[in-house]
């Protein structure tokens, strides 16, 4: 546990989180920890993975940050767009 709470420290998870994913990792729910883990990330989102039993995949990982991000930026250029009309 400590290992790991000192990882997500150097990557700059909010303490609350960090605690949070810890408990689930360390009661042997790792794709919920890594659920948790995404949303500490990807700040905003709201996985119904996490609630569903989290991420079991590295690439469903990858396919929701892509997501995230895509969407994201959409946001923003259409802000960007209605601005310059």
């Amino acid at each position: 546990g400590e290992q790991l709470r000192s990882m997500l420290a150097r990557l700059s998870v909010k303490p609350a989180d960090v605690s949070r994913i810890v408990t689930k990792a360390t009661e042997h729910h790792y794709q919920v920890a890594c659920g948790m883990y995404f949303e500490a990330r990807h700040a905003g989102s709201a996985l119904t993975e996490t609630e569903m039993g989290g991420i079991t995949h590295p690439n469903q990982y990858f396919d929701l940050s892509m997501k995230f991000y895509n969407e994201l930026h959409a946001t923003e250029n259409a802000g960007v767009t209605s601005k310059a009309e």
